[in-house]
């Protein structure tokens, strides 16, 4: 892995994930985020526009009361296969699409507090970004030492959204 890669994945993560989020908005590593393959890799550092606000959320569907839930995002921003790092309040949560089966789990690693949400989804298997163990995200058991658990949250499938229980 190149250095400047290497660089960008301990510092930043991935461009959508929470580090990169934070780093954004404190103004930090912002030349992380070009493309290493543009022509401007030799130009001095500039600040990226701040991203786009996601669209208020869809109100519940009249046959089904969400009190108590709350929409985090709409089905076709996991494409199967893939993991999401959302904010629920204050707490991180990882959601994942296994081959259309919706998973979510607490965001923050057990074993040495890593982002899930960065981490690396194989099949139901979720695996830290830091220090590569993996989660089972339908037991939320370690693959590693079954004696550690990474906290599942509930989640539902709505009128096209993600929704997560409230805290």
């Amino acid at each position: 892995m190149a250095a400047r890669q290497w660089l960008r994945w301990v510092l930043v993560g991935r461009k959508t994930g929470l580090r990169s989020k934070v780093r954004r908005a404190l103004g930090l590593f912002t030349w992380l985020d070009r493309d290493a393959t543009s022509s401007t890799a030799s130009q001095p550092p500039q600040e990226q526009a701040p991203p786009t606000p996601r669209p208020a959320p869809a109100p519940p569907s009249s046959e089904e009361s969400l009190d108590g839930w709350v929409r985090v995002l709409g089905v076709e921003e996991v494409p199967a296969g893939s993991v999401v790092e959302v904010l629920v309040g204050e707490r991180p949560v990882a959601v994942a699409n296994v081959d259309g089966t919706f998973l979510a789990v607490d965001g923050t690693c057990p074993h040495a507090g890593g982002p899930l949400g960065d981490g690396v989804l194989d099949g139901a298997v979720l695996t830290c970004p830091w220090h590569g163990w993996g989660w089972d995200l339908r037991t939320g058991r370690s693959t590693v030492d079954e004696d550690q658990v990474v906290e599942t949250v509930p989640l539902k499938v709505s009128g096209g959204g993600l929704w997560i229980a409230a805290p």
